[in-house]
């Protein structure tokens, strides 16, 4: 067997050339090639940051109303306990 020899330019140039084609390939098999790729993955992005937005307020309101019925609960319990022993 015959050994090749290569410089380490030529090899990274190779390489890039290959991790450049691989990624080409991909982007293309996930429909993500052409020029309006990048508006697209932007309107993800957005689209996003959006739903997290949302699943945070709807968090923070369920939150709030369970601390509000609580709340109420106790306070209508107090109610309750204190007209019991006032009669």
């Amino acid at each position: 067997m015959s050994d090749v020899l290569i410089r380490i330019e030529e090899l990274d140039m190779l390489l890039e050339r290959a991790a450049q084609r691989g990624a080409d390939e991909a982007l293309r098999k996930i429909g993500l090639h052409d020029e309006r790729a990048i508006e697209e993955i932007a309107g993800a992005r957005i689209i996003g940051r959006a739903l997290s937005r949302v699943q945070d307020r709807v968090a923070a309101m369920l939150t709030n109303t369970i601390s509000a019925a609580v709340i109420a609960i106790i306070v209508g319990g107090l109610y309750v306990f204190f007209n019991k022993f006032m009669k």
